[in-house]
């Protein structure tokens, strides 16, 4: 059951890069907040149909922390895809497992692998590989910025969500899924309104329906995410998760979309790949 579970999430996150790299290449580094609003409105939709019941006020703490992560990871990313390739930024993003990873060693006593300090060796080269510029693939400044809020707000999604899931005994998922995804919904659409104004015809016409699948694809994930995380220690779900949707993407961002990487950034790519699979050791 864990191994289904594994995979219709890595499957899961693997749609939702693809369709952020759909949308982009119609829309370039345009209209990010009013993708990462659609898709947060789809995704509350899919966890407000599961039914919800009442609201502690426990839960508003970590609703308002993982709402703030969700809203800085989804527009973040969508814009990082749109000025840079789609596998590096999937790469950069992925290394955010160390921060859920981490809170698992350090706060949940999850017990330290085999594999973990080899695989932080093999991270950090993997980072250097990839980073070396070269003609094909160069790194603009503002990618790199949105990557790395993109990589906390991914990683604060995961630790939030482990620390709702073990305050509340697995408790209370849709609830805190719809509360959090409710502050950050209003806070994307109005910077959406505000900054793309003049643009949401083209916006609208180009990223209604990946948008809207990713919402739904996010949703999943997550619910799927908080299910996994009360059978399996998080220091090695993070992992799994991870490798398994940087295979998938590679391959649909080479064969598909065509994106040529150097031989030293292919290597850093499946090294970051490696180091991820022996953090979960």
């Amino acid at each position: 059951m864990n191994a289904l579970i594994l995979s219709s999430i890595i499957l899961g996150c693997a749609a939702q890069d693809l369709l952020r790299k759909v949308f982009a290449n119609k829309r370039g580094s345009h209209g990010a907040f009013f993708y990462a609003a659609i898709s947060t409105f789809f995704a509350l939709l899919f966890f407000a149909a599961g039914g919800i019941g009442r609201f502690p006020l426990g839960l508003l703490p970590y609703a308002l922390a993982f709402g703030l992560s969700y809203g800085v990871a989804g527009f973040c990313a969508v814009w990082a895809v749109g000025c840079g390739p789609l596998s590096l930024t999937s790469l950069m993003i992925s290394y955010s497992l160390m921060l859920p990873t981490l809170y698992g060693l350090i706060f949940l006593k999850d017990p330290m692998g085999k594999g973990f300090i080899a695989g932080l060796l093999l991270l950090v080269l993997s980072l250097w590989l990839v980073s070396k510029k070269d003609e094909k693939v160069e790194f603009s400044f503002r990618w790199v910025i949105l990557t790395f809020f993109a990589f906390l707000g991914n990683g604060g999604c995961s630790i939030f969500q482990k620390m709702q899931q073990v305050a509340f005994e697995g408790a209370y998922k849709n609830e805190l899924m719809v509360l959090a995804l409710g502050i950050a919904l209003p806070i994307l659409l109005g910077i959406a309104l505000i900054s793309e104004k003049g643009e949401w015809k083209e916006n609208f016409k180009a990223g209604t329906l990946p948008a809207a699948l990713a919402g739904l694809a996010n949703g999943v994930v997550n619910l799927l995410v908080m299910i996994l995380s009360g059978r399996m220690a998080v220091s090695v779900m993070f992992p799994l998760i991870s490798a398994g949707g940087l295979l998938v993407v590679f391959f649909v961002s080479r064969f598909i979309f065509k994106e040529n990487l150097t031989k030293r950034q292919m290597l850093g790519f499946f090294f970051g790949m490696g180091s991820i699979v022996l953090l979960s050791i």
